[in-house]
C-alpha cells in the first residue's frame, strides 16, 4: 500500500492525493459497511472488508446520589460556594452524598451540622433532579428546611436574588423551583416522604 500510495502521489499537489484517500475512506472503505465491490483498490486490498474496527465498550459512568437541603431563614435561603474544581466560582445549596436519594433525610442532619454549621428542621420535598456530567451521573433529591442559625461560610439571599449568583445546572434548577415565600413549617414537623 505504501508503494502504491507513493506512486499515486503528485508531488506538485499532495493535498489532492490526501483528499482522495480520505474520500475513499469516507465513502467506500467505511468501518461498518465497506463497499468493496465498488473500490478501485479491491484487487490490492488485503482485508476485503474483513477487518472492521472492534467497537470500544462505553465506559461505565458512576451514579452518585445527593441530598440537598435548602435552608430558609425567614424569607431568605442559604447558598454556599461550590466545592471542587468542576464548579469553582459558582454557588450551590448545602448537600451531601447519600447511598440512595429515596431515603429519609433525617440521618444526614449531623453531616449538615458538621459541614455547613447548620442545625436544620427538614421541611417539604422540593424536587428531584437528574443530571449527567461527562464523568458521572447525579440523582438529586431536594427538601426545604428551616435554619435558626446562619451556619458558616454561606450567604443568605431572597429567592429573586439567586439570579445574581452563578450556579451550576442542578442548583439553578432548584433555585427556579423555589417558592418566592418560605413554606409554612410546623414546629412539631415530622418527616413525611411526599414523593411516594
Amino acid at each position: 500500500m505504501q508503494t502504491l500510495a507513493q506512486a499515486c502521489l503528485n508531488p506538485q499537489r499532495p493535498g489532492d492525493t490526501n483528499q482522495a484517500w480520505m474520500d475513499l475512506g469516507a465513502t467506500l472503505c467505511t468501518p461498518r459497511r465497506p463497499q468493496c465491490d465498488r473500490c478501485p483498490l479491491q484487487t490490492l486490498c488485503q482485508t476485503q472488508g474483513d477487518r472492521r474496527p472492534v467497537p470500544k465498550p462505553r465506559p461505565v459512568v458512576p451514579l452518585q446520589h445527593r441530598l440537598i437541603l435548602i435552608p430558609w431563614q425567614g424569607d431568605r435561603v442559604g447558598i454556599w460556594p461550590a466545592g471542587g474544581a468542576l464548579l469553582a466560582g459558582t454557588w450551590e445549596f448545602p448537600g451531601c452524598e447519600v447511598a440512595d436519594r429515596t431515603g429519609s433525610p433525617t440521618p444526614y442532619l449531623p453531616t449538615f451540622q458538621e459541614t455547613y454549621g447548620l442545625t436544620l428542621e427538614v421541611g417539604p420535598w422540593l424536587a428531584d433532579v437528574n443530571h449527567a456530567y461527562s464523568h458521572r451521573r447525579l440523582r438529586v433529591r431536594a427538601y426545604q428546611a428551616i435554619s435558626p442559625a446562619d451556619g458558616s461560610g454561606g450567604r443568605w439571599v431572597s429567592p429573586p436574588e439567586l439570579l445574581d449568583y452563578p450556579m451550576g445546572k442542578v442548583a439553578r434548577t432548584l433555585a427556579q423551583a423555589l417558592p418566592v415565600l418560605p413554606p409554612h413549617f410546623s414546629s412539631c414537623f415530622a418527616y413525611v416522604d411526599e414523593t411516594k
